[in-house]
């Protein structure tokens, strides 16, 4: 039987699902991780957490599935991730420091000066305004 797996990792836990091929939900499995809130306004999460839930839910999915089946009949998987988030990298992919996450607020200065000089354009042609949630205001 083809299954396929869905992960979402998402803002306080990764979520991982083993369906087959009608959609039927076969297992499931969540790992939690932290945030952290170092000064007021800030948001963050340590990548290699994230890594740590990921490969713990796709094992605890697999050793839940029911006999006669198996991870080799796994034939695709959809991953979903964090929106708005920034996670600065170095040339190699190695994490440069802890992820600014969505609803990380420190950015509100850049945004608001930001918006002083461009918010015309961000408005005609993004449709938005650029607020703390956008992850261009974690790079400013």
């Amino acid at each position: 039987m083809a299954l396929v797996m869905g992960i979402d990792l998402g803002t306080s836990s990764t979520k991982t699902i083993i369906l087959d091929h009608t959609g039927a939900l076969i297992t499931t499995a969540t790992a939690g991780y932290p945030m952290a809130t170092p000064h007021l306004g800030w948001v963050e999460q340590m990548p290699e957490d994230w890594w740590q839930a990921v490969c713990k839910t796709i094992r605890t999915a697999i050793a839940a599935l029911p006999p006669p089946l198996s991870a080799n009949e796994i034939k695709g998987v959809s991953l979903s991730g964090q929106m708005n988030g920034a996670l600065p990298i170095d040339d190699i992919g190695t994490p440069l420091r802890a992820a600014m996450l969505w609803l990380d607020g420190r950015s509100q200065i850049e945004c608001d000066a930001a918006n002083e000089i461009a918010g015309d354009a961000f408005r005609e042609r993004a449709l938005t305004i650029l607020n703390p949630v956008n992850a261009l205001a974690k790079v400013l």
